[in-house]
């Protein structure tokens, strides 16, 4: 499976990957502002900001569907042009903050663990 299937498999992928990550964060964030008990404190709102976090990421991911290629050391992403809303500028744009969210989503992860690791020491 080479060439334009591979592609378009990937593309289904990932939009079903999408669909599940914004419906799963969205009834999350809704679980976590009704029904969280007020012991959790600022934990809830770290716990917002991870999902809208993951929404938006998931966003990006379905705007720009960056096809990620490997070969030794080497490491390459393909956004195309064809059938997006944006030019190559916009584009430009939104690679950046989609690699920027992936490089962020480290960091958010780390914050996450740290917080939870101060709040049972």
């Amino acid at each position: 499976m080479l060439g334009k299937e591979w592609s378009a498999l990937l593309k289904l992928i990932q939009d079903i990957s999408a669909f599940f990550s914004i419906t799963i964060n969205t009834f999350l964030i809704f679980l976590i502002i009704s029904k969280s008990p007020k012991q959790l404190g600022a934990y809830k709102y770290l716990m917002i900001f991870i999902s809208v976090f993951e929404i938006a990421y998931s966003i990006l991911d379905v705007v720009l569907v960056p096809q990620h290629y490997s070969h030794g050391p080497t490491f390459l992403v393909i956004v195309g042009l064809q059938h997006k809303l944006f030019g190559p500028y916009g584009l430009t744009i939104l690679n950046s903050c989609y690699w920027g969210f992936f490089g962020a989503s480290m960091a958010v992860f780390a914050v996450h663990f740290v917080y939870r690791w101060l709040v049972v020491s």
